[in-house]
């Protein structure tokens, strides 16, 4: 799966092994970055093609992030790679 690019200085540390991230965020480990006055969360290659996230704090970002990833889960399914992984993995995740 195409991860988007970001620029290192945009990036927020997120620590994925805090035992406050939600099962989602740490086992897909999405990107979250700074973009003007809001936080982004992202995995894929894209704000289309991924799966995308956005708010205020990266808390939020993460959160509205995760709101998308059950969505895609619980809904029609979309035909990318990045749907495909989310849907193939949390199927592992369930296990």
């Amino acid at each position: 799966m195409e991860q988007m690019r970001i620029n290192p200085v945009d990036q927020v540390f997120i620590d994925y092994e805090s035992e406050t991230i939600s099962p989602y965020v740490y086992t897909f480990r999405p990107v979250v970055y700074e973009d003007g006055n809001a936080y982004c969360c992202i995995l894929g290659p894209d704000r289309e093609a991924g799966v995308f996230g956005s708010g205020t704090t990266p808390k939020d970002a993460m959160e509205d992030w995760e709101k998308h990833v059950q969505e895609l889960i619980a809904g029609p399914k979309r035909n990318s790679s990045t749907a495909q992984f989310i849907i193939d993995n949390f199927k592992r995740f369930l296990r």
